[in-house]
């Protein structure tokens, strides 16, 4: 019932679903499709131009957008890092590229560079990153998804993500990351690539 879910959500001004399972198994695309999916996600809000003003967020904030993993390492090294290739290997998005680094991408929303410009009016010049958008790895910790202003968020493995020393189980980061989301409404996103694994916990 995927098309009549799809006609539902249109009538009732959804631009895409809120949340995507993508139950796959080994070297099915679950990366690349999550990072397409993603990077569609982040052009619409960059099509807002000011997108602080127009979702009433403070305008110095930063809107993150969070891929989890079980280890940081898994996060950077899988969906993180395919999301960054499709970014930064686009034509689109290549003047709003601010900063790649190895932990971190940063991308301008279009009013940003407006920011600059009045700034350097002023007379003021700054270091400080003052792109909009941020795509960071986090690992699967309580803390990790909480402060953010986040619009999307991905859990990758999230089948395979169990309490682990500091490491807590999916549901356990899920219910505590996802509030941040609540702010964008419909335009909220998450998705979730995993593997199959066990009939239990959060993917389940």
């Amino acid at each position: 019932d995927v098309l009549e879910r799809m006609r539902w959500l249109k009538a009732q001004g959804y631009k895409w679903f809120r949340e995507v399972l993508l139950v796959m198994g080994r070297r099915a695309g679950k990366g690349h499709v999550s990072a397409l999916a993603l990077a569609y996600i982040l052009w619409n809000y960059m099509a807002k131009g000011d997108p602080q003003h127009f979702y009433g967020v403070d305008r110095d904030k930063k809107l993150a957008l969070m891929v989890f993993a079980g280890k940081r390492e898994q996060a950077k090294a899988t969906v993180w890092q395919d999301l960054v290739n499709v970014i930064t290997g686009s034509n689109c998005f290549a003047p709003y590229v601010n900063k790649s680094q190895a932990e971190k991408l940063t991308v301008f929303a279009p009013n940003d560079k407006v920011r600059i410009r009045k700034m350097m009016e002023r007379g003021i010049f700054t270091d400080q990153d003052m792109a909009t958008f941020e795509i960071v790895p986090k690992e699967s910790t309580l803390m990790a998804g909480r402060g953010p202003t986040s619009f999307a968020q991905a859990y990758d493995e999230m089948a395979h993500v169990v309490a682990s020393g500091a490491n807590r189980s999916a549901e356990e980061v899920y219910n505590a990351a996802t509030p941040s989301l609540d702010q964008f409404g419909k335009e909220a996103f998450i998705i979730e690539p995993s593997m199959p694994w066990q009939m239990m916990g959060q993917f389940y």
